[in-house]
């Protein structure tokens, strides 16, 4: 009797792989209960043995009650910690099977850095001089909001070419 290849792809989940699965379907779906409806309908239709399953409703609870951990944890605390960890397998490049992974999440968690650091200097702009004149400004025309956005876009790039050109310079006076 020949076999449906879905299902055999399904069906051997091992339990680690059963339990990722289940955390990120929790982590995703924001319910354990459409979780199960999934699973339920995949073993209704012969996709998923159901001893295949049952791991991964129980792993996607876990996966939900993440959610709160996650919002209530200093988001600046997690990105540290993975710049960390991921930074350090960068360099080292080490593991190597999760190099590309590494690079990766050692990019995101730069990215939420920024977004803290961004946002713990968002409450100085008010008091800088002219602030609340630019942005009355930027609110009534359309074009100073164009020209605001063309002036920081090209800002930053010429700013990075200019930290990448200094990054690759020699070093002058001994380094």
């Amino acid at each position: 009797m020949p076999s449906d290849p879905f299902g055999e792809n399904l069906d051997f989940l091992a339990p680690a792989r059963a339990g990722l699965l289940g955390i990120t379907a929790g982590l995703v779906t924001q319910s354990g209960r459409t979780t199960a409806f999934v699973l339920a309908s995949f073993v209704q239709a012969g996709l998923l043995g159901a001893r295949r399953g049952l791991p991964v409703v129980l792993w996607a609870n876990l996966g939900c009650a993440l959610i709160t951990l996650v919002a209530v944890l200093p988001i600046h605390f997690v990105a540290l910690l993975m710049i960390g960890i991921a930074g350090g397998c960068v360099a080292f490049e080490r593991p190597r099977p999760l190099l590309g992974i590494s690079h990766v999440v050692f990019g995101l968690a730069l990215m939420l850095f920024g977004l803290k650091l961004m946002s713990a200097a968002a409450p100085v702009l008010p008091t800088l001089a002219g602030f609340d004149a630019a942005l009355a400004a930027i609110e009534r025309s359309p074009l100073y909001a164009c020209l605001a956005g063309l002036v920081l876009t090209l800002g930053g790039v010429v700013e990075g070419e200019l930290r990448g050109l200094g990054a690759e310079a020699p070093c002058e006076g001994g380094c």
